[in-house]
C-alpha cells in the first residue's frame, strides 16, 4: 500500500528531492540534513502520515527549540497535514492550567486519531521530560519521534542531550532534522547520531570517534597541559557514513525550488513581553520593572509600541532603548548556527539592531558579522558590502535596517534573509527582498519572517506578504481590527 508517493494523500505535491526521499519511508532511523527552506518539514509529515495510514504508528512526538517549537502545531501541521488524516496535537508548556494538563493526559489514551505531542527540548530536564516519557512509554514502539534542529543534541554530555536520547529510545521510528549536520566540528555529529542509534558512525566509543575525525594539539599553560581540537580529518569517510542513514540537500541542488522561498517562524513571547503587550493594548501604558513607565499618546503610537514589545524592545521616554527578555534573538541565533550560507538580518528597530549585532558577535567569530544602519560610519558600511560580496571573506552576515541598506545595493552572495521585524512601509520590504534577488543570483533565496503569533507583529507581516501598505490599512480601519 502506498508504494508510490502519488498514492499518498498530500496537501502539496512533492518536489523532486522530496520524492527522492520516499524510498526511505520505512527506515527506522533517518536524518534529513536539508538546507533551510528545502521542505524537510513536509518530508517528515508525509513519512508520519504514511506510517499512520499503514498502521505502523499511532502517535508522534515532535520536538524543537523553545520559542519556535509551536510552529509545528500552528504552521507546519495545518500547512501539510492532509484532511484525510484525523489528528490531535497538544502543546506542552510549563505552567499549564488544569484543562491543559487534562488534554495531555487524554493524549495518552487510545484514539482513532493520530496523536501528536509538541514539546520543546529545553523542558526535557524538567517537568516536560516526565510528560514526554509518560507519553512515549505508554505507546512504546508505536511512535515516531522527530527532532527539529537536531543540533540541540550535539553536546552529548549535557543533561538535555541525554534526556533526548533516552526519549528517542522509546520510538520505533526516529528522524532528526537540521540544515547543517556539522556546522562547527565533527564532534557535533556525534551527539546527534546518538538520538538515532548508537554505533551509526562505526563505533560506540566517543574517544575512538574523536581520534578518527579530529586533529588535536597539546596546549600548555604554565604547569598545566591539555589537548585542544584544532581541525578535522577523514571528512570524506565521515560523509560516507552519514549518507548511509541520512540525505543531504543544498538549495542550489534543488532545481525545482521557487526563486524566493518564504518561511514563517512563530516565536512565543516571554511572560514579561505578554504582560507588557496586554498593558499597552488595554491601557496604552507599559512598565519596565518598578520604575520605568512608557505611555502611548495616539492610536498609531499604541500600534507602534505593541509591535516593538512583540519584537523585544521598547524606546524609553528619555531616549534610548530597553531590550525586553524575548525568544526572538535566540531563535535567530539558532537559525544562523544551522546554516553555512551568507545572509542579511533585517530589523527596523535601532535597539534590536544593536542588540542582534552584539549577540551574534558574542556567539560567533566577530569577523563573521557586520552592520549597516543609522549611526554606522560610511567606511564601515562600505567595507561590509565589499566583504559580503567577496567569496574569500569570512563575513557571513550583515545586520541591517531596511531603510538604510534596502535600496540600490547588490548582495547576490546572500542566500538568506532573516526579518527580525518589519516596518510599515511596503516599498522598504520589497526593496530589501531584492538586494539578494538580483541579476547574478544563482540559487533560490530564503526569506525567514519571525513573528509573535496573534499580535500586531503578525498582522503587519501578513499585510506586507499580501503586498498591502500597512499604514494605509491601519488608517483605513478601526484600531480594534489591529489590536
Amino acid at each position: 500500500m502506498y508504494e508510490n508517493y502519488s498514492d499518498l494523500p498530500v496537501v502539496h505535491p512533492p518536489l523532486k528531492h522530496q520524492a527522492e526521499e520516499w524510498p526511505h519511508r520505512d527506515d527506522f532511523v533517518r536524518g534529513l540534513l536539508w538546507d533551510p527552506g528545502t521542505g524537510k518539514s513536509k518530508a517528515f509529515i508525509d513519512k508520519m502520515v504514511y506510517l499512520y495510514l499503514t498502521g505502523k504508528i499511532d502517535c508522534a512526538i515532535i520536538m524543537a527549540k523553545k520559542g519556535e517549537y509551536t510552529n509545528w502545531k500552528y504552521v507546519e501541521l495545518p500547512e501539510h497535514m492532509p484532511p484525510e488524516v484525523p489528528y490531535v496535537c497538544e502543546v506542552y508548556r510549563s505552567g499549564l492550567n488544569s484543562e491543559g494538563k487534562q488534554k495531555l493526559r487524554d493524549l495518552v489514551k487510545p484514539s482513532d486519531k493520530l496523536r501528536i505531542l509538541n514539546i520543546h527540548a529545553e523542558s526535557m530536564t524538567h517537568e516536560g521530560g516526565k510528560v514526554a516519557l509518560a507519553f512515549a512509554s505508554s505507546r512504546r514502539k508505536q511512535m515516531i519521534f522527530g527532532l527539529d534542529e537536531s543540533t540541540l543534541a550535539k553536546t552529548h554530555t549535557s543533561a538535555r542531550s541525554k534526556a533526548i536520547v533516552k526519549l528517542a529510545e522509546y520510538a520505533q521510528y526516529c528522524v532528526i532534522m537540521t540544515g547543517t549536520f556539522s556546522p562547527q566540528s565533527p564532534l557535533d555529529v556525534w551527539g546527534q547520531s546518538l538520538v538515532l542509534k548508537k554505533g551509526l558512525l562505526g563505533t560506540t566509543s566517543f574517544y575512538a570517534f574523536k581520534a578518527e575525525y579530529c586533529v588535536e594539539e597539546m596546549q600548555y599553560f604554565g604547569s598545566r597541559s591539555f589537548k585542544k581540537i584544532v581541525g578535522a580529518k577523514n571528512l570524506g569517510q565521515l560523509h560516507k557514513k552519514i549518507t548511509a542513514f541520512a540525505s543531504i540537500r543544498e538549495r542550489k541542488d534543488c532545481i525545482d525550488l521557487p526563486p524566493k522561498i518564504y518561511k514563517k517562524i512563530g516565536v512565543e513571547m516571554t511572560d514579561e513581553q505578554a504582560t507588557m503587550y496586554s498593558e499597552m493594548r488595554d491601557m496604552a501604558i507599559a512598565q519596565f520593572g518598578d520604575d520605568t513607565i512608557v505611555e502611548a499618546s495616539s492610536a498609531m503610537d499604541i500600534v507602534a509600541k505593541m509591535d516593538q514589545i512583540a519584537v523585544g524592545q521598547l524606546k524609553l521616554p528619555e531616549g534610548g532603548y530597553r531590550i525586553i527578555p524575548n525568544n526572538r534573538v535566540e531563535m535567530i541565533l539558532t537559525q544562523l548556527e544551522n546554516t553555512n550560507k551568507k545572509g542579511i538580518i533585517w530589523c527596523n528597530y535601532r535597539g534590536m539592531l544593536e542588540h542582534l549585532f552584539e549577540e551574534i558577535r558574542k556567539n560567533f567569530d566577530t569577523e563573521k558579522v557586520a552592520r549597516y544602519y543609522g549611526g554606522v560610519k560610511d567606511d564601515e558600511r562600505e567595507k561590509a558590502i565589499r566583504d559580503f560580496q567577496d567569496p574569500e571573506s569570512p563575513l557571513q552576515w550583515i545586520v541591517a535596517n531596511q531603510q538604510s541598506m534596502g535600496y540600490g545595493r547588490t548582495l547576490t552572495r546572500g542566500k538568506e534573509n532573516h526579518y527580525a521585524s518589519n516596518g510599515y512601509n511596503l516599498e522598504h520590504r520589497l526593496q530589501s527582498e531584492d538586494r539578494t534577488m538580483r541579476l547574478g543570483q544563482d540559487e533560490s533565496v530564503l526569506y525567514n519572517d519571525y513573528f509573535a503569533r496573534g499580535t500586531i507583529n503578525e498582522k503587519i507581516f501578513v499585510a506586507l506578504r499580501q503586498k498591502k501598505h500597512v499604514m494605509a490599512e491601519i488608517l483605513g480601519t478601526s484600531l480594534s481590527a489591529w489590536i
